[in-house]
């Protein structure tokens, strides 16, 4: 097995298949009741998910995710964590 590049875009080779690793743009917000964290899937595409701080007693105890397919807009990571901020804002207001 061959590691070979360096910076974010790697090969792993393993016989004749080759693997390419890279890091997956995110970012998270933790606020008092939820963490929320998005990812950049591919470019463009963005997942959001939500975890909130008590399972135990929050409506949405296991959490859920969201993405561009189902709603989530934005073109940065920044821009769609906002958006996802104002999701949870909009559907738990009172948590």
């Amino acid at each position: 097995m061959e590691l070979s590049g360096a910076g974010p875009r790697q090969h792993l080779r393993a016989g004749r298949f080759t693997l390419c690793l890279m890091e997956t743009p995110e970012e998270t917000r933790e606020l008092r009741d939820v963490t929320i964290r998005v990812q950049e899937t591919r470019p463009g595409f963005f997942e959001a998910s939500f975890k909130p701080t008590s399972p135990d007693t929050h409506l949405a105890r296991g959490g859920y995710t969201l993405d561009t397919a189902r709603g989530l807009r934005g073109r940065t990571l920044t821009a769609v964590l906002d958006r996802a901020e104002a999701h949870w804002r909009l559907n738990y207001p009172h948590a």
